[in-house]
């Protein structure tokens, strides 16, 4: 048995085996849902 990960690139947790099985939530929140609405104070306006 060889516990060897090679080729590619990994950002995060590797996981190794044979058969798995992954669930995921029915719904996915975006990360920025949370936060309050943009305030005109720090709104950048572009101006030519």
């Amino acid at each position: 048995m060889s516990n060897t990960i090679s080729g590619g690139i990994f950002f995060h947790v590797v996981i190794q085996g044979r058969d798995m099985t992954v669930v995921l939530p029915p719904q996915i929140t975006p990360a920025l849902s949370g936060l309050p609405p943009a305030s005109r104070t720090f709104t950048v306006w572009n101006v030519a």
